[in-house]
């Protein structure tokens, strides 16, 4: 078990993503979900989304992308293709980056597949990567069920699953934690 500022932030940012998948996913009143056995068309497609957030004070708080949502209502789902989260408080410089991303339960199960990134621009220079990010909020849980390596000052972390809990800032590193450390 680990109490990391960097890896701290990190679900931090993932957090953030999942808030604003959310606030996409939220944007209109959702048609209740009828069983069917053929498959609608999506609901709404939308291409080259970009959204940003400003302070109370008017600066910008952080700026998310994608290359398309798709809303398919038949499967209580969103679909994000290309997803790019950027942060600018100077406290917490990080950047969360996908292929894609599914939000289902509105909202409540967010999974980040695909060369998952989330790097921390600040003096601690952190970087953490994946195959697969999945943030439960009603848990306060994010794991990642497979690899993860976090690149952190001084050397490199490598573990075959993480699990950390944002109610209590817990991370844990399992199956087979291997960390090598370079002193230059």
């Amino acid at each position: 078990m680990i109490r990391n500022q960097g890896v701290l932030s990190a679900i931090g940012v993932t957090v953030m993503a999942a808030v604003s998948l959310l606030a996409l996913h939220e944007w209109r009143d959702r048609p209740t979900v009828v069983e069917d056995a053929r498959e609608l068309p999506p609901a709404l497609i939308v291409e080259r989304v970009s959204a940003r957030t400003f302070t109370e004070s008017g600066d910008l708080q952080y700026d998310l992308r994608a290359e398309r949502i798709t809303e398919m209502d038949t499967r209580g789902e969103t679909l994000v293709e290309q997803p790019r989260l950027a942060l600018h408080d100077p406290a917490l410089a990080w950047e969360l980056t996908a292929d894609r991303g599914e939000v289902r339960d509105r909202g409540r199960h967010v999974t980040l597949r695909g060369a998952v990134e989330a790097r921390d621009h600040g003096p601690d220079g952190l970087l953490v990567q994946s195959e697969e990010l999945v943030y439960e909020s009603a848990l306060e849980r994010l794991t990642s069920p497979g690899t993860v390596e976090i690149t952190h000052p001084g050397g490199r972390t490598r573990a075959g699953a993480m699990e950390a809990n944002s109610a209590d800032g817990e991370v844990q590193l399992l199956q087979q934690v291997e960390s090598r450390y370079d002193p230059t």
